[in-house]
């Protein structure tokens, strides 16, 4: 009988795609090495021992790892109904884990405004570089909900400042995004500038840029050496940010735009205003935003649908019309 393989024998990164082949192929070899005879998929899912990862999720992706390996070992196409066997697999353990704990997918952490200004004020105070960029780069994703990595990847030379009415206007075009790498439509990230910001936006930036024409807007100096402000350095920002101010919940590279959802949701914002300046091509992720942020406040559909109920109610009960 041949040995189960186990994935606790050989380590296994869920969430790396070259860790999952790395670690089908050890599986794969030691099942041809230990003689098996059912040299089918069927066989093969049946001779390793799986540990549950930490999204149940992760079974289908792989899954789909699983087919990518299977078609470059046997060099052709799979047959639909070797497809099927690997999509049933993962499905079913997929449920299998949802079944066996709760778990509940996350978002990172919203702050209200009234928290986030003494941050980036702190982090601006400071006098280190990296911690005044991180404080501008963190302030524009906080208004416009914008994505970290849109915002460190700006350049001088594409925005554009434009003043409308006695406002101020910065208009940032992105050269790529998430939603839209291969540039099939234009996307503008706009931050208007007003009186009633407590932050003077336009100064950090403008002392960002300082003598420059062009390159990355967020680029620096620390110490003898040029850098970017980046995904990673913004994520170490916050940490270092919020340990000085004796935070216990830290911000993440994606909480500034789930802090201006929420806060955009709070204060009344119309759905439609915050799908567009979220770039979502429908209602999806903006629902998802409300569920998880919102479900135990009096923002949330919950509160508003029991407590107009109720009010209708007593109205009936007392006679109102």
């Amino acid at each position: 009988m041949v040995k189960k393989i186990n994935s606790r024998d050989n380590p296994l990164n869920w969430n790396k795609s070259e860790s999952r082949e790395d670690w089908l192929k050890h599986a794969w070899d030691s099942w041809r090495g230990k003689g098996a005879e059912d040299r089918s998929i069927s066989g093969f899912l049946d001779t390793f021992t799986l540990y549950n990862p930490s999204r149940p999720v992760l079974w289908k992706t792989m899954a789909a790892s699983m087919e990518r390996f299977w078609e470059k070992i046997e060099g052709r196409a799979l047959l639909q109904d070797e497809k099927q066997i690997i999509a049933k697999w993962g499905s079913s353990r997929s449920r299998a884990q949802s079944n066996e704990d709760l778990y509940e997918p996350t978002q990172a952490p919203a702050f209200a405004r009234s928290e986030m200004v003494p941050f980036w004020e702190t982090a601006y105070n400071s006098g280190q570089i990296n911690k005044k960029v991180g404080a501008a780069v963190s302030y524009i994703c906080f208004c416009t909900g914008a994505r970290t990595g849109e915002i460190v990847n700006l350049f001088i030379e594409d925005i554009r400042w434009k003043e409308d009415s006695g406002t101020v206007f910065l208009q940032m075009p992105l050269r790529s995004s998430k939603s839209n790498s291969t540039k099939e439509r234009r996307e503008v990230i706009t931050l208007p500038i007003t009186d009633n910001s407590e932050i003077d936006i336009k100064s950090w930036i403008l002392e960002a840029i300082a003598s420059r024409t062009k390159g990355k807007l967020f680029s620096y100096s620390h110490g003898k050496r040029k850098t970017t402000m980046n995904t990673t350095k913004m994520n170490y920002f916050y940490h270092t940010v919020s340990e000085c101010l004796g935070w216990a919940v830290c911000p993440t590279g994606h909480s500034m735009r789930v802090s201006f959802v929420v806060e955009s949701l709070k204060n009344g914002v119309p759905d439609q205003h915050i799908i567009n300046l979220c770039r979502w091509k429908n209602e999806f992720m903006l629902n998802q935003y409300k569920n998880n942020q919102l479900e135990h406040t009096i923002h949330g559909s919950a509160f508003k649908v029991i407590s107009t109920n109720e009010r209708a109610h007593a109205k009936i009960t007392h006679g109102e019309n």
